[in-house]
This record gives structure tokens, C-alpha cells and sequence, in this order.
């Protein structure tokens, strides 16, 4: 069994998003705008608004605009984490023996990793 996690954390969102660089821009008067370029280079995006620029809080937007690029991390960590773990998977049958190729078939989305 792999020693790779099951699980993506918020924890670990938090602190993927934390060793990326932010940038926040006020947009359209009501808009705040959260762009956090992750260290790898892919960047992810957030936004938030209100109705009335009367209510807008930087402060608040800001906060709001990266809770929701934060939680963009989501489908990707957890792709790439089931990823890791069926490649580690590939890769410890492949010592046990079986090839590369017996296992390459991933049956949950019917496509092979060999093309």
C-alpha cells in the first residue's frame, strides 16, 4: 500500500496556496478579484462582489475572493493526489512482478495510460 494520503486537507490547500504568491485587484467598482500562482507557475482565481459599491469592504472581498480560490484547489489536488496513488500502485505491483502494462488500464475511466 502506498504511504500517500488519502485524502486532500484543507490544511493542505491553505498551505499550498500560502507558498504561491497572492494578488488581489478591485475590479468594476463591486468586484475584488484573487489570482494565487502557485509555485509550480498554474494559477488559480477566486472572486467576490456585492450589489451596492456602497457596501463594498476591501478587507471582506479580499478574504472571500481567496476562499474560493483556495477551494478551486480542490478538484486539482484531489486529481493529482488519485493520480500519485495509482501510479504508486503501477509501481509496486510492477515490483511485484507484474508488468507495467498488466496494469496500466486504469477500470475506472476505461483509458490507458500507454498511449
Amino acid at each position: 500500500m502506498s504511504d500517500l494520503p488519502n485524502k486532500v486537507t484543507l490544511e493542505a490547500l491553505i498551505a499550498l496556496a500560502d507558498s504561491g504568491h497572492t494578488e488581489y485587484n478591485h475590479l468594476a467598482g463591486t468586484l475584488t478579484h484573487c489570482t494565487i500562482t502557485l509555485p509550480c507557475g498554474f494559477s488559480v482565481t477566486g472572486e467576490s462582489a456585492c450589489v451596492d459599491p456602497a457596501n463594498y469592504n476591501e478587507e471582506l472581498g479580499r478574504e472571500i475572493a481567496r476562499k474560493k480560490a483556495v477551494n478551486a484547489l480542490w478538484p486539482l489536488e484531489g486529481y493529482l493526489l488519485a493520480n500519485d496513488r495509482y501510479r504508486a500502485e503501477l509501481a509496486s505491483k510492477a515490483k511485484e512482478g507484474n508488468s507495467y502494462e498488466d496494469n496500466a488500464t486504469c477500470s475506472e475511466c476505461k483509458r490507458s495510460y500507454l498511449s
